[in-house]
């Protein structure tokens, strides 16, 4: 993945996030370390989290401190058991990139169980997380990562897409019911540690992707 190092030598023109604390859940691999060292080169205080790869949130965090940035690393399962005691900061922006398997080969688990486990990651778990920001942490702006799947069904993906689809509608009825800005671009696949394959597919660049995204969030009141 790209370092802060070569963000900057990039010059790409970042928005002003000086003292502004953001939460990146899932940020320790894929478009979430891209995103938290895009934010943190930006100037914001980034508290990053993982559910079992600390030694590669640790390294994203050092990447950050390394060209003077802060952050901080929390362990935190998208999961109904977790608790948000570890929540010790006013996050006043959220970016949601939790993710299990996508594509299921499984054949000992049903498809009821696949689409469960999306459903509660993408749409139990984030509303639950969303409305304690909203309510405790005065969060007033979220970033939540839908699919172009939706748009160019694959059959395999039907109960992901399903998932993502009523994430979506859980976005509009956070906005509707908090008067929060909420971010919900369905992205295409996108080339990241997690995706990198030898197949010849087309993949969108992480960091000018997420870059105009981090500037939509920045703009919006």
């Amino acid at each position: 993945p790209i370092s802060c190092g070569e963000i900057w030598n990039l010059n790409f023109k970042l928005p002003n996030l000086k003292n502004k604390s953001v939460f990146v859940v899932g940020g320790s691999r894929g478009l979430g370390a891209v995103t938290s060292k895009l934010l943190a080169c930006a100037g914001a205080r980034v508290t990053l989290s993982y559910n079992f790869g600390k030694q590669e949130a640790l390294a994203v965090a050092d990447d950050i401190k390394s060209v003077g940035g802060l952050c901080k690393v929390i362990q935190f399962t998208v999961s109904p058991l977790q608790t948000y005691d570890v929540l010790d900061d006013r996050y006043e922006h959220l970016y949601y990139f939790p993710t299990n398997k996508i594509f299921h080969d499984d054949v000992k688990k049903s498809d009821n169980e696949i689409y469960n486990s999306f459903h509660e990651i993408y749409v139990d778990c984030f509303k639950s997380l969303a409305e304690f920001l909203i309510k405790k942490s005065q969060t007033k702006k979220i970033f939540y990562p839908s699919s172009i799947a939706i748009d160019k069904p694959i059959d395999t993906l039907k109960d992901y897409i399903e998932a993502k689809k009523e994430g979506e509608q859980v976005c509009r009825l956070l906005q509707k019911k908090f008067l929060i800005k909420i971010i919900c671009p369905r992205l295409n696949r996108i080339l990241t540690d997690q995706t990198n394959t030898i197949v010849p597919i087309k993949f969108d660049n992480p960091v000018s992707t997420m870059l105009v995204s981090i500037k939509q969030m920045s703009s919006i009141d």
